[in-house]
């Protein structure tokens, strides 16, 4: 374990600890009351004699939560909260040690065990413990974002999957060639993957940007001292190498968490009635969503060393940058994309030298813009064949041919994986946007499998898509992971929400309406997240033209300041989200909530009320409809997110392994998996093609302007 891991984990035991021992300390001091005994007189005394002691002020005369309006017989059984102060006094009645203790062995150990294999960042405390407080106190913004990030690696994947035949265990030489370049994508694949979970120096130009990493991923340079294509094989095996591991441990503590759950669940049926282990099992379905968002990280794994990681990617980028300055290697690229063969047709012959002015022209645009910052937009660059260098208006007098622009070298900044950073959206999806894009429009068959044996598709990768979308470009499609995040976090808190609800006294007290409040804040904040974002963080212009206006360099400063302050301000809101959720385990681990408010269904309209037949135990056929209701809507929605987790990492585990034999095994049961299951996946993919159609339909004007636009929202889909 690292050390800011084991620091934060450290501090947060210590903290428990003294929590707990401060609560003990006080309940041992302050007279308690008893509810068992008080609630029993007061029922004995009302069959017996219909008033307590002649004194009909303490019952209850407002309106109620019930399904049904209380009759006479029934209201006088209901008592106010002022009613139970009189009547039992206005003190706590903590639980005693023994009860303490279970709950602490059943939920606040298995928490704790998971919070433990968090993805912590190695000798980095104050980011730890802002990544901590973010996950906790704003899930629905950590888990959207880790979706996000899942969905692009597993993009990723499936490209890797598809760039070859199915049968990738044949041995005869003609498979040899196809493999070997199924690798080397495989590899440059890997890299993007890791490259998402940084964020970009700002400001940088985008075209700039996405032609740089373009060319470092998918190109092939090679100069008398260097070669991209091993280049890029060694620093994915060392990107592979230093991913991080301890996978084990954190299935081992999901595993205790859901043992858990099951021995809560069935303490509270084989006990039906019983308020207290009801609210005990109602704690562990509001923390549903927390082992979901850790086991999350395993799929966006972060590296060991995350600065070391960055330097390593930036290192590249900055040998690429110098390559194209020097040996010609630029001439050689320009040559390479000057080539490209834009027919449909597979590859079956040497390529094609199609002479495309627009094209040549763009290339010696692009490839200059690697090189040089131009004085505008649409300045041109000459490109001089004789020295393989750049020259221009756009190249400054006293460019240096042997040292790099700071573009490459410090392109890379912060890793923001597992929803570290705010408003992260990385620079892999454009990127794999624009490569399914070019793979479905070059493609002649229907399946797209094999598309690395499309006629000049590295060139076309390289050369990118006149239209594509850029680095600082936002997917709509984004919303189904905010949706899903939203389902997750929201769900299983919502089963709480109805146990504690509908346990007696029925109505909204401190436990159902605590569950409430920290869902709305969870919901709230990222809400205002994303509204910060559209108004302030986001780009007016989110699409842009690779011949198009790039963004103006208005103010950065003044707009990274605002962002900073807006950071704190979310900062400040998740930490008293994550102080509320700590209260909420505290109080219901040493009973807290034993009070007469508490008790009471106290946030009503009419003032607070207990029901003094059920308050300590209830009916159980009048409540076993709602337990059940409550534990099945959390316990599905955390196993079927712990199973798409699970899926994804078996599919997506051949990008990253490190023995390649394993890989390749890994992929073809992967492939033997998703044969069988392929009829299961299509179900979502043909209700999304269905609501695309249907809006399509009813928005005939746009259905018609855009054939372009349908042919780039589509999706690469697996296939056999």
């Amino acid at each position: 374990m690292n050390f800011a891991s084991s620091s934060v984990s450290s501090v947060f035991l210590r903290t428990v600890s003294i929590c707990v021992l401060l609560f003990t300390a006080f309940a041992a001091i302050e007279a308690k009351p008893d509810f068992e005994k008080c609630f029993a007189d007061f029922n004995r005394t009302q069959y017996e004699h219909g008033t307590y002691d002649g004194n009909t002020s303490i019952i209850y005369q407002g309106q109620t939560y019930l399904h049904h309006e209380p009759s006479p017989e029934e209201r006088r059984f209901i008592v106010s909260t002022e009613g139970c102060r009189t009547l039992c006094g206005s003190g706590v009645q903590y639980y005693h040690w023994s009860q303490i203790a279970a709950t602490i062995t059943t939920w606040v150990l298995p928490i704790i065990g998971t919070l433990l294999q968090a993805p912590y960042e190695g000798n980095e405390f104050r980011k730890t413990l802002y990544a901590l407080i973010r996950w906790i106190g704003s899930p629905i913004a950590s888990l959207s974002y880790i979706l996000w990030n899942i969905k692009v690696t597993g993009k990723c994947a499936l490209l890797s999957d598809m760039s070859t035949l199915a049968n990738l265990d044949s041995r005869d030489e003609e498979s040899d060639q196809p493999k070997k370049n199924m690798l080397e994508m495989r590899d440059s694949l890997y890299i993007l993957s890791v490259m998402n979970q940084y964020t970009v120096k700002s400001p940088i130009d985008p075209e700039q940007a996405e032609t740089l990493l373009r060319v470092a991923l998918f190109a092939d340079i090679t100069t008398p001292t260097w070669d991209l294509k091993a280049r890029r094989e060694k620093l994915a095996l060392t990107l592979r190498e230093g991913r991080k591991r301890g996978i084990v441990p954190v299935f081992v503590t999901l595993m205790w968490f859901l043992f858990s759950l099951a021995i809560s669940i069935q303490a509270a049926f084989s006990s039906l009635g019983e308020n207290a282990t009801a609210h005990d099992l109602a704690l562990g379905l509001l923390l549903a969503w927390f082992p979901v968002l850790i086991l999350s990280s395993i799929v966006d794994r972060n590296p060991t060393q995350s600065a070391g990681t960055r330097t390593k990617l930036n290192k590249l980028l900055k040998e690429v940058q110098l390559a194209l300055r020097t040996n010609g290697a630029a001439a050689e690229l320009i040559r390479a994309v000057k080539t490209v063969d834009t027919s449909n047709n597979v590859h079956t012959s040497n390529n094609v030298d199609v002479q495309n002015g627009n094209d040549v022209r763009f290339a010696l645009n692009w490839v200059g813009s690697i090189n040089a910052q131009p004085n505008a937009p649409g300045d041109p660059t000459r490109f001089s064949g004789a020295t393989g260098g750049i020259e221009g208006p756009g190249v400054p007098d006293d460019f240096d041919q042997e040292n790099p622009q700071p573009l490459a070298s410090k392109f890379f900044d912060e890793f923001a994986g597992q929803g570290r950073v705010r408003w992260h959206y990385g620079v892999a999806h454009p990127i794999l946007a624009g490569m399914q894009a070019i793979i479905l429009d070059k493609c002649t068959n229907e399946n797209p499998r094999n598309w690395l044996q499309i006629r000049d598709i590295q060139k076309h990768l390289v050369r990118g898509r006149e239209k594509d979308v850029l680095l600082l470009h936002f997917d709509l499609r984004e919303f189904w992971e905010i949706l899903s995040a939203f389902l997750i976090v929201i769900g299983t808190i919502s089963g709480a929400f109805v146990l504690s609800f509908r346990t007696p006294t029925v109505g909204l007290g401190c436990r159902a309406g605590g569950y409430a409040i920290f869902g709305i804040m969870a919901a709230g904040i990222f809400s205002l997240e994303l509204l910060v974002w559209g108004i302030i963080v986001a780009p007016k212009k989110k699409k842009l033209s690779r011949r198009g206006e790039q963004i103006a360099p208005e103010s950065q400063k003044q707009k990274l300041k605002r962002i900073a302050r807006w950071n704190w301000m979310f900062r400040f809101l998740e930490l008293v989200n994550t102080a509320w959720l700590i209260y909420i385990v505290m109080a219901q681990t040493i009973g807290s909530y034993q009070n007469c408010d508490c008790q009471a269904a106290n946030w009503g309209r009419d003032g607070g009320y207990i029901n003094a037949k059920v308050a300590l135990k209830a009916d159980g056929g009048t409540v076993e409809a709602w337990w059940i209701t409550g534990a099945l809507l959390s316990s599905l929605i955390m196993f079927t997110a712990i199973a798409f987790l699970v899926i994804e990492w078996c599919e997506q585990s051949h990008l990253n392994s490190v023995d390649l034999n394993k890989s390749m095994n890994g992929l073809k049961v992967t492939r033997r998996f998703k044969y069988y299951t392929l009829w299961i996946r299509m179900v979502p993919s043909n209700f999304i093609y269905l609501c695309k159609r249907l809006w399509r339909t009813f928005s005939d004007s746009w259905w018609n302007k855009s054939k372009e636009k349908e042919k780039k929202g589509e999706s690469l889909l697996w296939s056999y």
